[in-house]
């Protein structure tokens, strides 16, 4: 493609070389044409006016005649049919003159073949001119392209030659790569068998190893069917587990609740016996008092007796109720946190008990 286009552009550079020569010649050649015209024209002007000089002519002749004619006819005398035929004779002399300045030669034949024969000389001045100018304009351009063909012939010898070499490298390339793929074919065919036949042993071995567990499984102990009423079987479980744990803390909060029952009376006991060592003290310094207050207080005097009895019996000190006091209240505080913790677990257990309905 390079040298395609090398030899494009060398071509054309000579085509720029050789037009200015070619074109002054055309032009030279429009010129010669235009002057031709130029003849020709003036040529069938001068032949109109030749035929016209004839006609005329032929009419005086004819003229001419008749007055011969009409000069015998009437017998006229010889001097007038002289002066006539005298300036008729004149007339045709002018005319003639007229034709013979106008044209050199004597018929219309002679003209045509005189014009002829001017072309035919035009052209072949034409011609020698042309091949003149051509000869000595393309010498030095011929040489250029017979240098240039020289060159362009040696080029296309060498791209010959290296097709040549491509050509052969290229069918060694194609023998090589139609050997490779023969092989690789084969190779791969071989790959194939051997997938096959491991591919038929592990099918094989699989049917075997399938018989084999069938065997087994047919002499194990059929499994134990599944329930379906399960999931309602575990949800029953579910309730009752709850309602046991429900009926298990409400005795728990009960028993609770009684011993908190059980310590406020023993506080408000503690209370009253306060109470009571106040207004036996009273009683000492004020007789009339204590005997209007004795039936009043004589349950709450035998009460703390009792407690007194019951505290002395239990290896507790009286001096040491107060410590006591604050004991119960603890108790009583503890008590109630753990009614409290029992009822948020109540609670907790409704709230996961309506969510399990409510997923089923």
């Amino acid at each position: 493609s390079p040298n395609r286009s090398l030899i494009e552009s060398s071509l054309t550079e000579i085509g720029v070389q050789t037009e200015s020569p070619v074109a002054n010649l055309e032009r030279h050649c429009h010129e010669l044409e235009s002057e031709l015209e130029r003849v020709r024209e003036k040529i069938l002007s001068i032949l109109t006016e030749r035929r016209a000089c004839s006609e005329e002519n032929c009419a005086l002749k004819l003229k001419l005649h008749l007055l011969m004619k009409h000069s015998v006819d009437n017998a006229k005398t010889d001097e007038d049919v002289s002066n006539e035929i005298a300036t008729l004779s004149n007339h045709l002399n002018i005319h003639n003159e007229k034709n013979t300045t106008k044209l050199p030669e004597n018929s219309f034949k002679c003209l045509e073949s005189a014009l002829n024969d001017q072309e035919s000389a035009l052209e072949k001045q034409m011609e020698c001119l042309m091949c003149t100018t051509n000869k000595e304009n393309n010498t030095s351009e011929v040489n250029k392209l017979r240098e240039e063909n020289e060159l362009l012939a040696k080029r296309c010898g060498e791209l010959e030659t290296s097709l040549e070499l491509m050509r052969i490298e290229y069918e060694k390339t194609e023998d090589y790569w139609e050997s490779k793929l023969e092989e690789e074919r084969r190779l791969f065919e071989m790959d194939q068998q051997q997938s096959d036949e491991k591919f038929a042993e592990l099918e094989a071995k699989i049917l075997e190893y399938s018989a084999e567990l069938n065997a087994e499984e047919s002499k194990r102990p059929m499994l134990p069917p599944i329930e379906e009423d399960f999931l309602e079987k575990q949800f029953t479980d579910l309730e009752d587990e709850f309602r046991n744990y429900k009926i298990e803390s409400t005795k728990e909060l009960a028993e609770k609740e009684e011993e908190i029952r059980q310590l406020k009376q023993n506080i408000e006991i503690l209370k009253t016996s306060r109470i009571v060592d106040v207004k036996d003290e009273e009683v000492q310094t004020n007789s009339f008092e204590t005997t209007k207050y004795a039936s009043k207080y004589k349950h709450t005097t035998n009460s703390t007796k009792d407690m007194r009895y019951h505290w002395q019996k239990n290896g507790i000190c009286w001096c040491g109720r107060g410590k006591i006091q604050d004991k119960l209240k603890s108790d009583i505080e503890n008590l109630i946190q753990r009614k409290q913790v029992l009822i948020n677990q109540i609670t907790n257990l409704q709230a996961n008990a309506q969510e399990y309905l409510y997923c089923f």
